[in-house]
């Protein structure tokens, strides 16, 4: 699992897409007080470096 805290959704999904994931990701509730800018991915599930399947849901938390 790429580590995509910083990027937009526009980016993070189609770099996932390159790396041959096909599955779907999942937006959490906004987090407030962020260090990221609004909308950009302040956390994700799985967290970076894990192992995951090609179509595993991916939950990502953007920036308030």
């Amino acid at each position: 699992m790429p580590d995509l805290r910083g990027m937009y959704w526009s980016d993070a999904d189609p770099a996932l897409r390159t790396l041959g994931w096909t599955g779907v990701l999942s937006k959490a509730p906004d987090l407030p007080n962020s260090p990221y800018r609004t909308h950009q991915i302040a956390t994700q599930i799985p967290a970076p470096g894990q192992v995951i399947a090609a179509d595993a849901m991916i939950t990502l938390q953007f920036a308030q």
